[in-house]
């Protein structure tokens, strides 16, 4: 390969690992139920609980904070990540931590603190990070959704860009009422962290689910949000991001066809296209994904934890 075009293709690769939506295996133990803490900050009159003491990469637990109003202001943070904090409708204050994918098996620090400049009380609560045993699969596609042609890597630095500049984005508001739900009642035909073999080449891992769905299949929002994007990325074809409020955002991908548009108003259940097999797509199928403070995990896991 000659220099120029290895630079370049150096260049794509960076660009793909940060955009790519592209279409694992479950836990090793669940999530439990937010009522039911498992590790409690020792000092008194504060507190904050996980709803886990273990987690697979790639997966999420939920934190619940409970302080009096003279400890100030909540924060969190995780990897060296400020994730937001928000009250729900029952008067609760949580924060959802986000194990990424890439996270390495072991003992972790979830800090949480309190106060302001003139006091601060920082509490450090234990995670355990477990190997997901995330499979390899074998793909055939466009060998120009691999290496794309020279005159498309400018639109596919953009949409990285727009993407990254969207999931920065906080909206203070929960934006969601009631559970997440499957955008498709379908069967899974490809799992969240399955590594990506393409044409021969490893390519990341797959972000999100696959969900079986012929052309034309009505995909509908998971949970109440607004639209925070509606258009034809590269990778992955005819997509709608929904923002759910506080970093958390779903993502629906290879569509047909779109039916809303950016910066409208969605109920859960409401139709938000129709499935194809737009962009990197090897054939018909919806990929839906989760982000949680700008980490893909796993859209299964997070419905555990987010009620």
């Amino acid at each position: 390969m000659r220099g120029s075009s290895k630079k370049l293709y150096l260049v794509f690769v960076a660009i793909a690992f940060l955009t790519l939506f592209a279409c694992g295996s479950a836990p090793k133990k669940d999530a439990a139920e937010l009522s039911s803490p498992v590790a409690v900050s020792p000092v008194k009159d504060i507190g904050a609980a996980l709803s886990a003491e273990e987690a697979v990469n790639g997966s999420v637990v939920l934190l619940k904070i409970v302080a009096p109003d003279s400890a100030g202001e909540a924060s969190v943070e995780y990897e060296g990540r400020e994730l937001p904090v928000f009250p729900l409708s029952n008067g609760e204050t949580v924060s959802l931590v986000p194990v990424p994918f890439d996270r390495k098996p072991g003992p972790s620090v979830v800090k949480v603190r309190f106060g302001d400049i003139t006091e601060i009380k920082i509490h450090e609560i234990p995670l355990r990070v477990l190997d997901g045993g995330y499979p390899s699969e074998v793909l055939r596609v466009d060998p120009k959704q691999i290496k794309p042609p020279k005159k498309y890597i400018k639109r596919i630095m953009r949409e990285s860009r727009e993407i990254g500049a969207l999931y920065r984005r906080i909206t203070p508001a929960v934006l969601w009422n009631g559970p997440f739900r499957m955008p498709i009642q379908s069967a899974i035909t490809s799992s969240y962290g399955t590594r990506r073999v393409y044409n021969g080449e490893v390519n990341g891992f797959h972000q999100g689910v696959d969900l079986k769905a012929a052309r034309g299949t009505p995909v509908r929002a998971s949970a109440g949000g607004v639209v925070a994007m509606a258009k034809n990325l590269y990778f992955t074809g005819w997509t709608v991001i929904l923002d759910h409020g506080y970093g958390i955002f779903t993502v629906y991908g290879h569509m047909n066809k779109l039916k809303v548009r950016r910066g409208a108003k969605v109920k859960a259940g409401q139709l938000v296209g129709l499935s194809g097999m737009t962009g990197r797509s090897s054939g018909p199928h919806l990929h839906w994904g989760v982000v949680v403070s700008r980490v893909k995990i796993n859209p299964l896991e997070f419905m555990k934890v987010v009620k």
